[in-house]
């Protein structure tokens, strides 16, 4: 029988329509059609997806790691455009400003304030 992925899914996120769900497992993340249950895409990691929040209005994944980094993923081009270190502990919360200018983030430790500030190029 076959899977939607080889290891244990980790974060699961939809858009506002329910047209694309995006899938976080061990080191990957699958995107797919929600209604045709089809894979479109898939992004290795460098580590571990441990929880992932998206801003719908400009497609930008939040996804934390095991290794307590952020990397922030443009959906439509299905690639990484910031990544952000400085928690030493397990990521327990992640949230945008209502502007995607900033990502805030907490963990059992620490707070952090990233600042994503992503200018689009032509």
């Amino acid at each position: 029988k076959e899977t939607a992925h080889d290891d244990d899914v980790r974060a699961v996120i939809t858009d506002g329509l329910d047209q694309l769900l995006i899938s976080g497992s061990v080191k990957e993340l699958r995107f797919w059609k929600c209604l045709k249950n089809e894979l479109i895409g898939t992004l290795k990691m460098q580590n571990s997806v441990h929880k992932m929040v998206f801003f719908r209005s400009n497609n930008f994944l939040a996804v934390a790691m095991d290794n307590f980094q952020v990397d922030i993923i443009d959906v439509q081009s299905r690639k990484t455009v910031r990544r952000f270190v400085g928690h030493s502990a397990p990521i327990t919360d992640m949230v945008f400003d209502q502007n995607c200018q900033k990502l805030f983030v907490s963990s059992v430790r620490l707070e952090c304030i990233f600042d994503i500030n992503i200018i689009s190029q032509n």
